[in-house]
């Protein structure tokens, strides 16, 4: 299956949403988050997209933050 067009903002919402859960029920997420640099993703995404992406954006962030130094840096 080959994806021709840009995903919705719904589709961006509800693929961080997964993300937040994922982090919240195993804390090993959070270092592969730093490994794939979620960070700097979630930044741009806060940088360039609506308001319904933005607000779980920071949702995201917050959660990849909490008791992870190495994701704390990569947002300096």
């Amino acid at each position: 299956m080959k994806i021709t067009s840009p995903p919705t903002d719904s589709e961006i919402a509800l693929a961080l949403r997964v993300l937040e859960g994922c982090c919240l029920l195993y804390s090993q997420y959070t270092a592969l988050a730093h490994k794939y640099k979620a960070v700097k993703v979630l930044l741009n995404i806060l940088a360039s997209r609506g308001p319904t992406e933005q607000r779980v954006c920071l949702d995201a962030l917050i959660l990849l933050m909490l008791d992870s130094p190495s994701n704390q840096m990569d947002f300096d």
